[in-house]
């Protein structure tokens, strides 16, 4: 091994410890409770037990009258209906698609045809 350059020398290195799958299944699941536990759950990082304290939050009171809680369902103000202009074609002419293309614009009513 002596042509080898030195940076895939072994020497001053450990030797490889091999631990079994459960080994390292033991070792994710307390990383991972760690990890929950830095979000600010209280967990217990050996077992996994999660302590809660929180009973939660009180049933509200659907029996009350509707009337006296404010709500925003009063309309205050109604648009007017929208006006349309009155279209004046000039005498002669009509709206229809331009030839080969997909715009409308005035043609003369001769150039229609009514096939």
């Amino acid at each position: 091994h002596s042509d080898m350059p030195p940076y895939f020398s072994k020497e001053g290195t450990m030797p490889k410890v091999k631990i079994s799958q459960k080994e390292r299944d033991a070792i994710s699941r307390r990383k991972h409770y760690e990890y929950i536990k830095s979000l600010g759950v209280n967990i217990d990082t050996d077992t996994g037990i999660i302590s809660n304290d929180f009973s939660g939050y009180d049933m509200p009171d659907y029996q009350s009258n509707r009337c006296l809680i404010p709500t925003s369902d009063k309309i205050s103000y109604v648009t007017p209906k929208k006006v349309l202009p009155k279209l004046d074609l000039p005498e002669g002419k009509a709206i229809s698609i331009a030839y080969n293309k997909g715009n409308y614009q005035l043609v003369d009513k001769e150039d229609l045809k009514n096939d």
